[in-house]
Formats: C-alpha cells, structure tokens, sequence
C-alpha cells in the first residue's frame, strides 16, 4: 500500500517536472526576458530540490516499511516459536500429569494389595493362634487323661499287688488251718491236741488277709 503511494507520487512528481520544463519553454519562446527565464529557472531548481526530498521521504517511509515488516516477520516468528514452546510445555506437562495420575493409581492398587495382603496374614495368624490354643487345650486334656490312666494302672497295680499278698496270706493261713487240723490227729488222754494250737496266728493271718483285700478294693475303686 505504501509502495503504490510512492510510485503515484513519483509519476506526479514527474508530470509537474514535465509540466514546468514545457511552461519554461514557452515562456522563453514568447518572452525571451532573462529575468523571467532566471525566475524560471530558480521555481524549476526549488521544485526540483522539493522532488528530491520527497523522493528521500518516499525512500525513508519505505526503508522503514521494510524495517516494520521485518520487525513484524521476526515478531510473528518469536510469536510462533512462542507458541510451539508453550504447546510443547503444555503436552510434556499433559503428558507428566498423566504418568503422575497412572503413578498415583498403581500405588492406590498396591496399597490396596499391601492392605488386602496384610489383613489376609492377620487372619492367617489369628486363625494360626486359635488352632495354636485348640491344640494345646486338647494336648492339656490328653495329658490329664495320661495322668489319670497312669494313675489308675498305678491303683490298679497296687491293688493288684494287694490282692497277690492277700492271696498270699490266704495261702499261708489255708496252710496254717491244715496244720491245726493235723493236730487234732495227735489227742491226748483228755481229748485235747499234743501239739498246741495257734489260734493268734490264725486271728492275725485272717486279719491280715481282710485288711489287704480292703486296701485292693479301695484302689480298685470297688
């Protein structure tokens, strides 16, 4: 726009250069004054100057033209590097938000495992306890039972032994009796045995026998 300014103002500059070149022409034809022609010929010098500067106007508004469209070119340029920059930072800060919110969703799902692990060895070692607890009870209930069977073959073994003297004692007073009725055998002239009897011995044989039988009985539980 500003370039077709200037050329319309330098096709102007030159109509009116031509213009006045014809004008002085006639003028010197007609007039043939030299003061004229000199009058001429100074507007002729001062339009010319005046052309001249407008030309370096023309020529300066459109090195700055030049200057302002390279100024503009350079700008859009950073503008646009701006802009890729940025797009750039806003896709890696899109794409590190995402890897934090992927990050964040594993360690919810791992804690989640952790706890679900934790709560799952928790049960596992109650659980462990409680059958822990079970089988030391029925290991304490086994050995009250040992402790009682023990108890009652040792009775019983007692008793046993008991019984083995009383049947001991029965034996000897079985063979001390037919020993008194051998000596009823041997009479003398009043009818009584030679040979004494022992009726104290018998007495504490047969008493020895009760008491041992009443102790088997007692172990027995009988």
């Amino acid at each position: 726009m500003a370039y077709a300014g200037w050329k319309l103002g330098k096709s102007r500059c030159g109509v009116a250069t031509l213009a006045t070149l014809l004008l002085l022409g006639g003028l010197t034809g007609c007039a043939g004054n030299d003061s004229e022609v000199a009058q001429l010929e100074a507007t002729l010098e001062a339009r010319e100057r005046s052309l001249a500067q407008a030309r370096e106007e023309v020529r300066q508004l459109e090195a700055a033209r030049r200057s302002a469209e390279q100024s503009a070119e350079v700008a859009e340029s950073e503008l646009q590097q701006t802009r890729e920059e940025l797009d750039a930072q806003r896709r890696e800060l899109e794409r590190q938000t995402q890897r934090a919110r992927q990050q964040a969703e594993q360690q919810s799902r791992l804690e989640a495992e952790i706890q679900q692990e934790r709560a799952a060895a928790e049960r596992a070692a109650v659980e462990r306890e409680r059958q822990l607890q079970s089988r030391q009870a029925r290991l304490s209930e086994l050995e009250a039972e040992l402790t009682a069977v023990q108890s009652r073959i040792s009775q019983q073994e007692q008793s046993n032994e008991r019984l083995r003297d009383a049947v001991a004692a029965a034996e000897e007073l079985l063979q001390l009796m037919d020993a008194e009725q051998a000596k009823y055998e041997n009479l003398d002239a009043s009818g009584q045995p030679v040979e004494p009897l022992a009726p104290d011995l018998i007495a504490e044989l047969e008493e020895r026998k009760q008491q041992l039988v009443r102790e088997a009985e007692n172990l027995s539980g009988n």
